[in-house]
């Protein structure tokens, strides 16, 4: 085992940044032209190091308006322990540089940093370098409601005068904007799933990728957190999921759980307008177990009204591998005929509440019928959103019609209204490839 001194030199840490800029502007303080270079220590291996020059790249203006930039980054080698990614991920790096030269250029001037940096914030209607346009944009606003309410100019005078006043103490004030993107720049990081389950005794278990989602469920659905259930986040459950990072998590996530449970509340209206005065666990005792595409019914169910009564949860993963769960037995051969691929391919999960839940006893001679259109469905339904990149490269294998393909999860995935005017993938909120 490592002493604390001995770990922290052999373990990487947040990347020192080296920033060489110049700066033309104007004699009113207004900046028009930038021209920034970053060199960032990476270590001896790459690590992130090029994601984290990216976000730095993005950030080399900051929270100001320069018609004409140009900014470059440079990831350096060195024989050093690998640096890895830190809050801020670049982001503080690139501002800090960039509050560097609107300092200079207000110095250089004569007059105060803040109004300098007023002058030079970016406003509505504007684009960032990379054609980013800003709508919505409340920075100008906020900056003055700052000034105001923490008493800038007094609190300032206030420090100058015991500046005056003392010959080795000193004191200071400042305001600086900041500027920061959200998401990833590897764009299909930018995603969200949520499985969310209702029981008959009224309780409901939550599955995400993220954290602090139970009030976002609690809200939608009616009821207190203290029915809510969380259960931890796993591949079986809801796959492929992203860090929980780039300032975009409680986005998605919290999108994703507030699309389940609006369904699921819809699905309630009925039982809530027949009976108002009831109880939330009422009024899911009186619905009947509905899980729509994965639960169908034999003809004799349909004809004496029966609840569907068998369930199948299948994963295809970014390897090819597919996960398989359901509520009976010997399903995987069913699944293999459909997807097309060789059993081995297949995994069977355990059978359990928080993945089918609900589930009928594998008796009564129907569960290979139910339980196998239900896998007959559900992998039906998946091999037909693979048929496009087989037919664009009919000679391909399946890993590669797979990870050609994007991840999706219907309903589960929504698009923010931006999203669909642009044709952006369900669950992108900012993609910053669109803009380079």
């Amino acid at each position: 085992m490592l002493d604390r001194d001995e770990d922290m030199l052999v373990t990487g840490g947040r990347h020192p940044f080296y920033g060489k800029y110049k700066v033309g502007f104007l004699s009113s303080g207004k900046v028009v032209a930038l021209d920034v270079s970053y060199y960032s220590n990476a270590g001896h291996s790459v690590d992130l190091s090029l994601s984290i020059m990216e976000r730095a790249l993005f950030h080399m203006e900051n929270s100001y308006s320069v018609a004409n930039v140009r900014g470059r980054g440079y990831v350096c080698r060195t024989n050093l322990p690998t640096n890895t990614a830190f809050r801020g991920f670049g982001g503080p790096q690139g501002m800090m540089v960039s509050e560097n030269w609107i300092t200079d250029v207000a110095q250089s001037l004569g007059r105060p940093a803040e109004e300098v940096r007023r002058l030079n914030l970016y406003v509505e209607g504007e684009a960032t370098p990379y054609n980013q346009v800003l709508d919505q944009l409340t920075l100008d606003r906020c900056w003055d409601e700052c000034l105001q309410r923490s008493r800038y100019q007094q609190r300032r005078d206030a420090a100058e005068l015991f500046n005056r006043q003392n010959r080795w103490t000193k004191r200071g004030v400042a305001i600086v904007p900041t500027k920061f993107g959200i998401s990833f720049t590897a764009a299909f990081l930018n995603q969200a799933g949520a499985l969310v389950h209702i029981y008959t005794d009224g309780s409901v278990l939550l599955t995400h990728g993220g954290t602090k989602m139970v009030q976002v469920a609690s809200r939608v659905l009616g009821i207190p957190c203290s029915k809510i259930h969380i259960s931890e986040t796993s591949t079986n459950t809801v796959p492929n999921t992203s860090p929980t990072a780039a300032s975009a998590s409680s986005d998605l996530n919290g999108a994703a759980v507030f699309a389940v449970c609006r369904t699921l509340s819809g699905r309630l209206v009925l039982y809530q307008t027949q009976n108002s005065k009831a109880s939330w666990e009422d009024w899911r005792s009186s619905s009947k177990p509905r899980r729509q595409t994965h639960r169908p019914k034999t003809p004799e169910d349909k004809d004496k009204g029966v609840p569907a009564g068998a369930g199948a949860l299948v994963h295809i993963y970014t390897d090819g591998s597919v996960l398989l769960t359901h509520g009976g037995t010997k399903m995987v051969q069913v699944a293999s005929r459909v997807l097309g691929i060789p059993c081995s391919k297949i995994h069977i999960s355990e059978t359990s509440t928080n993945t089918v839940p609900n589930t009928s006893p594998t008796a009564a001679s129907v569960s290979s019928d139910l339980n196998g259109a239900a896998v007959f469905a559900v992998c039906r339904t998946l091999s037909g959103r693979l048929v496009l990149y087989q037919t664009q490269n009919s000679k391909a294998s399946w890993e590669d019609w797979r990870s050609s393909s994007k991840p999706r999860r219907q309903t589960h995935r929504p698009k923010t209204p931006e999203d669909k005017d642009k044709g952006v993938p369900a669950g992108v909120r900012f993609q910053v490839n669109d803009f380079l």
